[in-house]
């Protein structure tokens, strides 16, 4: 018999021999070509193209017709780093086309979802500046309520979703602020 094995795994094999829990004379038999697939964060270039195909494919299985991704669908898709990789992807776009309506995926259909996403995921501490003069945090907070605010159309829940608080968490926080509700 001949055959041909193809396995993936997101575990150092190496590191797995050493600890005991994987065999060596496995690790042998299995790398014989190895390929590397950066995580999905490294290529943001595929986000938008797996998120149409899956899309077209769900469409297909649930007889739905979303035809294309917003602007701001697309931006947000982009900014998250997607640490579940191409499968989170696939279930997230799966979620949409299944319990939502419409031809095109839109801001406010990822807005219901962000409360399941990792928070830490919307950007690399790397990536975010702090001027030498420093920061007003208070500002800040208070920016991202009104944003919030403005994507989930005034929607308490949706924005406290979308800020990691509770809707009464976020109440009393625009009340201090004094920022309409």
């Amino acid at each position: 018999m001949d055959v041909k094995v193809i396995a993936a795994t997101n575990k150092k094999l190496s590191e797995a021999v050493k600890e005991g829990v994987f065999r060596q004379d496995l690790v042998y038999r299995l790398n014989v070509v190895w390929i590397f697939i950066p995580p999905l964060r490294q290529r943001k270039a595929d986000i938008l193209p797996l998120a149409m195909l899956f899309t077209e494919r769900f469409n297909k299985k649930f007889g739905r017709n979303f035809q294309s991704i917003s602007k701001d669908a697309q931006s947000l898709l982009l900014r998250y780093d997607w640490p579940g990789n191409v499968r989170e992807l696939r279930n997230f776009i799966e979620r949409i086309v299944l319990m939502e309506e419409g031809c095109e995926i839109q801001e406010d259909h990822l807005m219901q979802l962000l409360g399941l996403l990792h928070r830490n995921s919307m950007t690399n501490s790397s990536e975010i500046e702090i001027p030498l003069q420093g920061i007003d945090l208070e500002e800040l907070n208070k920016r991202y309520m009104i944003r919030a605010l403005e994507i989930s159309k005034g929607n308490l829940s949706k924005a406290a979703r979308l800020l990691g608080l509770s809707r009464t968490t976020l109440s009393y926080r625009l009340e201090k602020y004094g920022l309409p509700k």
